[in-house]
C-alpha cells in the first residue's frame, strides 16, 4: 500500500466511495474488468479528465494510460468530437426512436474503413452487438454454439458470460478448459452452449470444431487477448481460424471492443489481414460515447437485420454517440496516417523505456506492445501466448507496481487491463511516466523482493 493511503483521515475520494457503495450495486467479480480500475488497492473516483490527464476528487492529477478501456483514441474531451456531440444536440436532437441521417453517414464510413464489410446494424452496447452477431451466426447457419476463448472478454449476455476469468481449478485442462461461468445467474444452458479453447491453439480449435462440427454456428475471438493480459494473435492464427470456420460451415466473429480503430482504421482485420464474416465494434468508435457500437459483416449475413428476420436493437443508432462517431471516423479515416503514427510512437517510447528500467533494475518480466496498447507483466521474461500463461506472471508484485505508479501520478490499471496510448500523449507524459515507472520498481522491488 502507498504512502497516501496511509492518512488517517479519510480522503474526500474514500469518503464519496463509501457513499457511492450505499445505492450502487457494482461490486467486482471477473465479468467487471472493464469498471475495476476505479475500485482497485488504490481508489480513484474521478472528477474530470482532458486531454492524456484525469483529476481525482481530491484533486490529485494522473498521467491517464487506461483511456476508458481504450475507448479515447484522442484522449479526454477532444475538442472535435465533442464540438460534434454539442452541435447535434443542440441544433438537431438527441434521441429519435426513427432512421435518421446520422445512420447513413456512420455506416458507409465503417464501410469505408472495416474490410469486407458490406453493411452496418447499430447497437447500444458492446454486449448488445456482441448479442446481436451471434444472433445473426446462429440465424445465418442453422447452428446453435459458439466457441469462444479462455480469458477473453465479450460481456454480460448469457452466451458469453463464460470463462472470462475462470480459476484453473474449476476449468480443467488447458488444452480442453471446461466452461466456468462468470458468476452467479448465469443458466446452466449458456455452460452447455459454449466451447471453450485456448488462444492461440489452432490445433485445439480444430479438434473442437471437428467433434462439434454439425453445430458450431460461429468462433468468436478477441483479436488481441484483453481480459488477464495483453497477448496478440501468434502468426497465422486468425488466418487459421478464418480457414477452420470455411471448412466447418461457421462464421468468424471478430469481437473489436478494444482493437477497432485503435490498431488501424479497419482494426484487427486491417492490422493481422484477418477476414472475419462480422465485427463488432464499439470503445473508440464513438471517441470514448459508450451508445456507439455496431455490428459490421458481410451483405449475406446483415441481410437477416436487413430483412427483419433477426431482431435489432431499438436503441441503436443514438444520435448522440453517432454524431461522436462520425467525427471519429472523419479523423482516421482522413489523417489516419498521422494519427496512427503519433500513436504507435508513444506506445514505443513507453514499451521500449519499460524494457530498459526492467533490465537496469534486474527485475524479471516482459512488455509486451501491440500498436498503441502496452503492458507488463512480472515474473516472466516471456510474454504470454494463452490465458493460462498470463497467471503464472507475479500478481502480488504488479499490484504494488500499479500502486506507486499511481502514487506518483501514473494512473495504469487494476487488473491486467492493456494501457492505452492517446493523440493526446506527448513526450512530457512519456518522460514523466518512465520517471515515475522507475521510482515505482525501485520502491517495489525494496519492499516485496524481486517478482517471483
Amino acid at each position: 500500500m502507498s504512502e497516501t493511503s496511509r492518512d488517517a483521515r479519510p480522503t474526500r475520494t474514500q469518503e464519496f466511495l463509501a457513499r457511492r457503495a450505499e445505492v450502487v450495486a457494482d461490486g467486482g467479480g471477473p465479468a467487471r474488468t472493464g469498471r475495476a480500475a476505479v475500485v482497485g488497492p488504490e481508489p480513484l473516483a474521478v472528477a474530470a479528465g482532458e486531454g492524456a490527464w484525469l483529476t481525482d476528487l481530491d484533486g490529485r492529477r494522473y498521467v491517464d494510460w487506461w483511456l476508458a478501456d481504450g475507448a479515447l483514441l484522442f484522449g479526454h474531451r477532444p475538442k472535435p468530437v465533442l464540438d460534434a456531440v454539442v452541435a447535434q444536440a443542440t441544433q438537431a436532437g438527441t434521441a429519435f426512436a426513427a432512421p435518421h441521417e446520422l445512420e447513413y453517414e456512420v455506416a458507409r464510413k465503417v464501410v469505408a474503413a472495416v474490410p469486407g464489410a458490406d453493411r452496418v446494424a447499430f447497437a447500444p452496447s458492446a454486449g448488445a452487438a456482441v448479442t446481436l452477431a451471434l444472433r445473426l451466426a446462429r440465424a445465418f447457419t442453422g447452428k446453435e454454439r459458439v466457441l469462444r476463448f479462455e480469458g477473453a472478454r465479450h460481456g454480460l449476455c448469457d452466451a458469453v458470460a463464460v470463462s472470462t476469468a475462470p480459476p484453473p481449478a474449476a476449468a480443467g485442462t488447458a488444452r480442453f478448459p471446461r466452461p466456468v461461468p462468470d458468476g452467479a445467474g448465469v443458466p446452466r444452458a449458456a455452460e452447455a452452449a459454449a466451447l471453450v479453447a485456448p488462444f492461440n491453439d489452432l490445433d485445439a480449435v480444430a479438434e473442437l470444431l471437428r467433434r462439434h462440427d454439425d453445430d458450431v454456428a460461429a468462433v468468436l475471438v478477441e483479436p488481441v487477448l484483453s481480459g488477464v493480459a495483453l497477448v496478440p494473435p501468434g502468426d497465422g492464427f486468425l488466418a487459421g481460424l478464418r480457414r477452420l470456420c470455411d471448412e466447418h460451415g461457421a462464421l468468424l466473429v471478430l469481437d473489436e471492443r478494444l482493437t477497432g480503430l485503435r490498431l488501424a482504421p479497419g482494426g484487427a482485420q486491417e492490422a493481422f489481414a484477418a477476414g472475419a464474416d462480422l465485427v463488432c465494434l464499439a470503445g473508440a468508435l464513438g471517441g470514448g460515447l459508450a451508445g456507439a457500437a455496431a455490428v459490421a459483416g458481410r451483405a449475406e449475413v446483415m441481410a437477416l437485420a436487413a430483412d427483419g428476420s433477426v431482431a435489432v436493437a431499438e436503441a441503436g443508432g443514438d444520435p448522440l454517440a453517432l454524431a461522436a462517431a462520425a467525427a471519429t471516423l472523419d479523423i482516421v479515416l482522413h489523417d489516419g496516417e498521422r494519427v496512427y503514427r503519433h500513436l504507435a510512437a508513444v506506445a514505443t517510447a513507453v514499451a521500449e523505456g519499460l524494457r530498459g528500467l526492467l533490465r537496469e533494475q534486474g527485475v524479471a518480466g516482459s512488455v509486451q506492445q501491440v500498436g498503441s496498447l502496452w503492458q507488463v507483466a512480472f515474473g516472466e521474461r516471456q510474454p504470454a501466448r494463452t490465458y493460462r500463461e498470463a497467471l503464472a506472471a507475479d500478481q502480488r508484485f504488479a499490484a504494488r507496481f500499479r500502486a506507486e505508479c499511481r502514487a506518483r501520478g501514473v494512473f495504469l490499471p487494476d487488473g491486467a487491463g492493456a494501457c492505452a496510448a492517446s493523440t493526446a500523449h506527448t513526450r512530457a507524459e512519456v518522460d514523466r511516466t518512465l520517471a515515475a515507472l522507475a521510482e515505482a520498481l525501485k520502491v517495489t522491488k525494496e519492499r516485496l523482493g524481486r517478482p517471483a
